[in-house]
């Protein structure tokens, strides 16, 4: 056994707000070289369940660094014909806070999110090591933004903030289209 306390208790991530939804968490034992709709071998767990320690290592052939891909639900934006994306969230867990770090998220309407999670998934197993280690940057860096912004909006009056929080939206679709490896370039 590779942790000395089995008994600590951990959470799996529940990342859905919506106590009806249908979620599910999966512990990755092994990703297919070649995708299939099946995606990931492993053991299935209840999102927002507490499990021992121990339970991140079923046997000894799993990762030393737990992976965990969690099925949160759909993010409600479907209407008419058109479909709700559904969610799916790449987790590490990190031993030394005995918490989850989110990898990496998908949005799809079907099971390409299987393509897009595979290849990270398949690196974080060989390395052992993050391979996004700017996922907390990210994080700190969007506080920061959102906090100005929020701060600047509070002095405007409601019509004022909203043209704009219409003209940043353009403004941010604009730079992320610009960039190369752009969201129009991915899929």
């Amino acid at each position: 056994m590779r942790y000395v306390c089995a008994w600590m208790a951990i959470r799996i991530p529940r990342t859905s707000q919506s106590r009806g939804e249908r979620t599910w968490a999966q512990l990755i034992f092994r990703v297919p070289h070649r995708p299939t709709i099946k995606g990931f071998e492993g053991k299935f767990f209840r999102t927002g369940s507490r499990v021992e320690l121990a339970d991140l290592h079923p046997t000894d052939e799993y990762p030393l660094v737990p992976l965990l891909i969690e099925y949160a639900g759909n993010d409600r934006t479907g209407r008419g014909h058109r479909r709700s994306n559904d969610i799916h969230v790449l987790w590490r867990f990190d031993a030394a806070r005995s918490d989850w770090d989110e990898i990496a998220r998908v949005l799809s309407q079907g099971p390409e999110w299987v393509s897009h999670l595979a290849p990270i998934a398949r690196r974080e197993m060989e390395t052992g090591q993050p391979v996004i280690a700017f996922v907390e940057v990210a994080g700190a860096v969007t506080a920061r933004v959102l906090a100005v912004l929020d701060s600047e909006l509070g002095n405007l009056e409601a019509e004022a903030a909203m043209r704009v929080m219409s003209f940043l939206y353009d403004q941010f679709t604009a730079r992320l289209m610009a960039e190369p490896g752009s969201a129009s370039g991915m899929f």
